[in-house]
């Protein structure tokens, strides 16, 4: 019978020759020696072996260098085998040490999903499509879509796996930012319509206001309320236009300002924001720090910071703002006039994470349940507008410092 074994070569069926002389005596076995080998082994073999053999090698060539994630488990739903692409999704080195993890339970992101994939091996389904959340040696998420098929011997016993895992962790990236995008574009037209309207009132309110100081005069009581009360409708309407260039309803309108001088009329809003628990110290550029920039924007992200600060120091602290020259993005300031400004915001806080920090200036990401996740967004948004940059320091424990290079006005 032909083996079933594609490691053994395949036996080829031959009548054996007798050499046996006309009398029937059998001839001189040194002379004329028997060849009891199958042919093949002397014929056919060769190049079959040859076949074989290079076949195998192109099966392990594609089996490595594929991109999808090769593996196979043993009927108890234990890896056994894995190709490179696994190694490098995952990060084990070979399949024992990823089924340690599995063991322990430190592979599967979600437990929805591994009982769903605990339940298709327990019955023998073949899986088709299913998406996976795995975790990497790293603690990283790689999301894979998952294919798996039973082995079932002659008699139909269950054997074990074959299965494949596409890394679908770009497209997924991609997904979320599109579902971003699209939550921005809805938020930027609610915030529009709400800022407009608001503004709207705010002009109301300048309108009447002015006109109460014109009819008691500026030596009435009450003028120096009025006058303040004046001021903080005016920067409500500045916030406004903030927003209104969120929403992309309204372009900024740069204009030529001082950076210490706005960051000192400013004062009294971010000691306001900060509460009493939390000291403010300023650190001024000490000479004209001249930058061609939207003021509101400026305004709005340093009072965004402070908010941040604020949250991040519940039990008080110290939040500082600081202006230096910078000719570079080392913080080295320059004898002459500088190419730009550095304006840095640093508190004594909590400090961020490594997740938190890498995720802080995306739009609706936010660690606090009140939070809408648009502040930091904002200020990056104003940094970018600006032509400059925001980076963002912070460890546990260790507090958290803000850089905006803002470039210069000539």
């Amino acid at each position: 019978m032909a083996s079933n074994d594609p490691g053994k070569s395949l036996p080829v069926n031959r009548p054996v020759t007798d050499d046996r002389d006309s009398a029937g005596t059998a001839g001189d076995a040194d002379e004329h020696p028997v060849d009891t080998r199958p042919a093949d082994e002397h014929t056919a073999e060769p190049g079959s072996r040859r076949a074989l053999r290079e076949a195998e090698e192109r099966w392990q060539r594609l089996y490595d260098n594929v991109p999808a994630g090769l593996f196979e488990l043993d009927a108890r739903g234990h890896i056994t085998r894995m190709n490179p692409a696994v190694r490098a999704m995952l990060g084990d080195a070979d399949p024992a040490a990823l089924q340690r993890r599995l063991a322990a339970g430190r592979v599967f992101r979600h437990r929805h999903q591994l009982l769903a994939w605990l339940r298709a091996l327990t019955r023998g389904e073949t899986v088709h499509g299913m998406e996976l959340a795995l975790t990497h040696v790293d603690g990283g998420t790689v999301h894979v879509m998952a294919a798996c098929a039973p082995v079932r011997n002659g008699r139909g016993m269950l054997r074990g796996y074959e299965g494949m895992f596409t890394d679908i962790t770009e497209t997924k990236a991609l997904q979320q930012q599109f579902v971003l995008a699209q939550k921005m574009e809805a938020v930027g037209q609610l915030t529009g319509g709400i800022a407009h309207d608001f503004n709207n009132l705010l002009s109301i309110i300048n309108g009447n206001l002015y006109l109460a100081e014109q009819e008691l005069g500026s030596e009435h009581p009450l003028g120096e309320l009025l006058a303040a009360t004046r001021k903080a409708a005016r920067q409500g309407a500045d916030l406004t236009r903030s927003l209104l260039a969120f929403a992309r309803r309204e372009t900024p309108e740069p204009e030529r300002i001082d950076l210490d001088e706005r960051i000192g009329a400013l004062r009294p809003l971010l000691e306001r924001a900060l509460e009493s628990g939390i000291e403010l110290r300023i650190r001024p550029a000490g000479r004209p720090a001249p930058a061609w920039l939207d003021a509101a924007g400026f305004e709005s992200a340093l009072l965004n910071l402070a908010i941040n600060a604020r949250d991040a120091m519940p039990d008080g602290g110290v939040f500082s703002l600081s202006v230096e020259a910078a000719g570079s993005e080392t913080g080295d300031g320059s004898g002459g006039d500088a190419p730009g400004w550095l304006v840095t915001a640093a508190d004594t806080g909590a400090g961020m994470s490594e997740a938190v920090r890498s995720r802080a200036l995306e739009p609706f990401f936010s660690t606090k349940p009140e939070g809408s996740g648009l502040g930091l967004a904002m200020v990056q948004r104003f940094t970018v507008a600006a032509g400059g940059r925001l980076t963002l320091d912070s460890r546990p424990g260790e507090g958290t410092t803000f850089r905006l290079w803002l470039p210069a006005a000539d």
